[in-house]
C-alpha cells in the first residue's frame, strides 16, 4: 500500500501555468517524476482559489473541500489524482473542475491526464 503524501516526508511541487485562459494553460505537456500525483487549483482573480479539481474516485461533498488555507489544500488527499501505480505504470487520470461562486462549487469541465 502506498503511503499518502502526508506521511510520505514529500512536499508538494507546484508549478505556475502562467495566467490566461484555462483550456489553454492546461493544454500543454508537463513532465512529472514517478509517484507524483495532480492536484489543480487556479485563481480568475489572483487572490484566492476559485478553480479546482477533484479525482473521479472523490467521495463527499465538494463545498467541504477547505480552499482558503493553502497548506490545507497542499496535502488534501480527496483532491489529488494518482498519475501513476504503485508499480510505477501510468494511469489514466481524471479531475472534475469546479468553479467556487457564491452559491458553492460548480462542475465546469474535466481534465484527463
Amino acid at each position: 500500500m502506498s503511503k499518502s503524501m502526508k506521511d510520505s516526508g514529500f512536499f508538494p511541487k507546484f508549478i505556475n501555468l502562467g495566467s490566461g485562459d484555462l483550456s489553454t494553460l492546461l493544454n500543454q505537456e508537463i513532465q512529472v517524476p514517478n509517484n507524483s500525483k495532480l492536484i489543480l487549483i487556479a485563481s480568475t482573480n489572483g487572490n484566492e482559489i476559485d478553480i479546482f479539481g477533484v479525482s473521479d474516485n472523490f467521495s463527499g461533498n465538494v463545498g467541504d473541500i477547505e480552499l482558503s488555507n493553502g497548506f490545507s489544500v497542499m496535502f488534501d488527499e480527496r483532491i489529488q489524482g494518482d498519475l501513476f501505480s504503485d508499480t510505477g505504470e501510468t494511469l489514466p487520470t481524471s479531475l472534475n473542475l469546479f468553479q467556487n461562486t457564491s452559491s458553492g462549487p460548480v462542475q465546469i469541465n474535466w481534465l484527463r491526464c
